[in-house]
């Protein structure tokens, strides 16, 4: 992995926390403002210290923002900056660290030497032809359907290897960069030199077709000017142009897509091989965004088989992932003890571990504390008048309310009758 352990200081709603990744794939849960996001942004942070020699401002690098470094409020609508806030990881590359220290909040790159040194000499073997692959990185955050619908396909050049870096770290990424290399390799399949054009595009395509069950095929569609899925039905096929699909499968296909390419982008000297042997880090916000549970219950594994060599780090808040995972890929922000495998467990186990306090029905919750009532006036009953009429008011009460349940009223009256005859004798 190339992160195994994260500290953060000083950083949004951290004062100091550290954090240990156990497995190529760790889900972080917790409640609305637990800071399942600030973890996602701490990690972009580390990782970007690797694109620190290739400038190109926030394009490609992800710094510390000066609204990230924590505040306290002192007194009413005062409000003190903390220094220095500081993201230290461990890992691949060794210890680094990149941090804010003083007002004028300039990022420091001091402490991220045993990152920048051993990226730029990596970088340098790369550009100048060499088969170094690559690590991978990409963050897509809960923005990631909302700027892309009416992004234009075009044409765009096959240029160096280093492009499969641009956004990388925007939360809102979007589809655009994978549909116009798609088109431009389509367009271009036909040259003389096209059987490693070809290999780009079935790789890619494996990816997406591996990860999603009943689509048999994609293409690009010229006239609909849109990567074309096709889907099976029975016996029945169903061609859908990207655009016009719901979030799920856009949601879906994007990641997987963005992913692949940028695989395939970063390290084509692998050829079929570079969806396996990729190295990289992949960050998602809401892992579950707009999937039907059927899907959330697979995507972990999915990612896993077609990206093996890569690092995820996911948020959710849907127990049907937790109840997919093994507890060395899950980290609860608000519970440090351990859940048993979360899936050797029930879903409601698992719904309970995250905090929500009950899966039931507001009828089952209901019927549950009647009984309770019930038998706990029946453990009381000593044999008096008093009580046993307030016990027979109780029953008849019951009775009007869960009419339509004979079931529970039988058990309640079988209860009501062994008490009331046991005091008899």
């Amino acid at each position: 992995m190339l992160i195994d352990r994260l500290k953060i200081r000083n950083f949004k709603g951290f004062e100091e926390k550290e954090f240990c990744f156990l497995n190529n794939f760790t889900v972080l849960i917790g409640d609305n403002g637990s800071g399942k996001t600030s973890i996602l942004d701490a990690l972009a942070v580390a990782a970007g210290c690797y694109l620190i020699p290739l400038g190109g401002g926030q394009k490609i690098q992800r710094p510390i923002y000066k609204g990230e470094v924590r505040i306290e409020e002192k007194e009413k609508s005062v409000f003190d900056l903390q220094l220095p806030c500081e993201i230290e990881a461990e890992g691949k590359w060794g210890i680094w660290k990149r941090s804010i220290e003083k007002l004028s909040f300039a990022n420091t790159v001091r402490y991220a030497k045993p990152v920048t040194e051993y990226a730029k000499a990596e970088l340098e073997r790369a550009m100048s032809g060499n088969g170094v692959i690559l690590p991978l990185f990409a963050y897509h955050g809960t923005g990631r359907l909302w700027a892309e619908l009416n992004d234009k396909v075009n044409y765009t050049k096959q240029g160096s290897r280093l492009e499969g870096y641009e956004n990388c770290f925007s939360v809102k990424s979007s589809s655009k960069a994978f549909r116009n290399w798609y088109k431009t390799l389509e367009k271009n399949i036909d040259r003389k030199d096209s059987d490693d054009l070809v290999q780009r595009l079935d790789t890619f395509k494996q990816a997406i077709l591996t990860c999603l069950e009943d689509w048999e095929d994609l293409y690009y569609d010229f006239a609909e000017d849109d990567i074309v899925c096709v889907h099976r039905d029975g016996n029945k096929t169903n061609s859908i142009p990207y655009r016009m699909m719901s979030d799920g499968y856009r949601n879906m296909i994007g990641m997987i897509a963005d992913i692949a390419y940028r695989c395939i982008k970063l390290n084509p000297q692998l050829g079929v091989y570079a969806l396996k042997e990729t190295e990289g880090l992949v960050l998602i916000d809401e892992l579950d965004l707009h999937l039907h549970p059927s899907w959330q219950k697979g995507i972990v594994a999915e990612l896993t088989e077609c990206f093996p060599k890569i690092q995820f780090v996911a948020t959710t808040h849907s127990p049907f992932i937790v109840q997919s995972l093994s507890r060395d890929q899950l980290i609860n922000l608000e519970n440090e003890e351990r859940l048993n495998e979360p899936h050797d467990v029930s879903l409601e186990t698992n719904a309970l571990y995250m905090g929500v306090k009950s899966q039931r029905s507001k009828i089952f919750d209901e019927k549950e504390k009647t009984a309770r009532d019930f038998f706990s006036a029946l453990d009381t009953y000593s044999g008096t008048e008093e009580e046993k009429s307030h016990i027979e008011e109780l029953f008849d009460s019951y009775m009007q309310l869960y009419s339509d349940d004979p079931v529970f009223v039988a058990k309640l009256k079988l209860a009501k009758i062994s008490k009331l005859n046991s005091k008899k004798k």
